[in-house]
């Protein structure tokens, strides 16, 4: 009886403890600043921060800061909108979007809202490629952005196609536009939107007509840089999730939900067009047989748990699918591993569930 108890306590425990540690999910808080560039003697918009997918995330307004948390274990990230009530006459401000990863714990994000005066001059032009912005600080950082977006897209929208008559203005608007969202990327997990892309691909065109004002503007070398690293941002944003995976994957206590993760993962690269996909992975510095040998080693976890081996009838049948599915997927990623490294994993990992089987 008192041996029974005991398992009793220990397995109830081991249960708590598995439930505990598998699914604590991620929260932080937000400030969010209001302001009028430059300022007006007028009563500020009212910020809101809206989720994208409310069902999976909650986030509140607790006095001047929003605080948000993740209400589903297995999501890699969510996007968080960012919105002003009203914007004064002859004021502009577009929403912008943040990327909130399933990793940050505790973080206090510094959002600056900024409506921004309705000026696209030369001397407005000069003021912004003249700032540095590299170690700006985030909420100064969100400012610039808001100008940089509002003159950027102005003025290219009055060039448009016109590449002969571009001036060494508008490809110093484009460009800083572009480097304040690839900071704000970085560091703050801004989400790039259509603007970001279309100021990109006007950029690379000006590059191939108009080289000579490219040139003299800001660089050659120096505009095909940011291009690619604009390319590479989404590819970067999912590096960063990986890495945070495998680090769940090594970590007996976290390995659990880091297996639901990289299963999401996976299925998130599955959604994503064919070119699309191989540039995520490239600029991601990760390769589909790393990934999939990753998702082998949860499934033979599940399959054999602390067993030498596994009697494959006693098996129920949505598992036994479960393993001749992810057999064809490691034949697959055999054809398309990019390191003799990754093609040795996948083949050692197929081994193992063909014994399986």
């Amino acid at each position: 009886m008192l041996k029974s108890r005991f398992h009793l306590i220990l397995f109830t425990l081991w249960f708590l403890h598995e439930s505990f540690f598998s699914y604590e999910l991620s929260g932080g808080q937000i400030i969010v600043n209001v302001e009028l560039v430059p300022a007006l003697k007028s009563d500020l918009p009212e910020a809101s921060v809206v989720p994208e997918r409310p069902e999976s995330i909650v986030v509140k307004k607790s006095g001047d800061r929003w605080e948000y948390r993740f209400s589903k274990p297995n999501e890699l990230y969510h996007v968080l909108l960012f919105r002003l009530s009203s914007t004064p006459k002859n004021y502009w401000y577009k929403d912008i979007a943040l990327l909130i990863p399933f990793f940050i714990e505790q973080k206090v994000f510094d959002v600056t809202l900024a409506a921004t005066k309705i000026e696209i001059g030369a001397d407005e032009v000069r003021n912004l490629y003249a700032t540095k912005i590299q170690s700006m600080r985030p909420g100064r950082l969100f400012v610039f952005y808001n100008r940089a977006r509002f003159v950027a897209t102005e003025r290219i929208s009055r060039i448009s196609d016109q590449f002969d008559d571009v001036s060494d203005f508008d490809i110093q608007a484009a460009f800083k536009f572009l480097e304040s969202a690839r900071e704000l990327s970085y560091g703050n997990y801004l989400q790039p939107d259509k603007t970001v892309y279309t100021t990109r691909d006007w950029l690379q065109e000006a590059l191939e007509k108009n080289i000579k004002v490219v040139k003299r503007a800001v660089g050659i070398e120096q505009t095909k840089q940011l291009v690619s690293q604009i390319d590479e941002l989404e590819g970067d944003f999912f590096g960063k999730l990986y890495q945070e995976i495998a680090k769940m994957l090594g970590n007996p206590r976290e390995r659990k939900r880091g297996c639901e993760l990289i299963r999401r993962f996976k299925a998130t690269l599955d959604t994503m067009i064919e070119d699309r996909q191989k540039h995520v992975l490239a600029a991601a510095k990760l390769d589909l047989g790393i990934i999939e040998t990753a998702l082998t080693q949860c499934l033979v976890r599940e399959v054999k748990g602390n067993k030498d081996s596994v009697d494959v009838s006693s098996l129920p049948k949505a598992t036994t699918k479960k393993i001749e599915s992810q057999i064809s997927n490691l034949e697959a990623a055999q054809k398309k591993v990019a390191t003799e490294k990754s093609r040795i994993l996948v083949d050692r990992h197929l081994k193992v569930l063909r014994d399986i089987m």
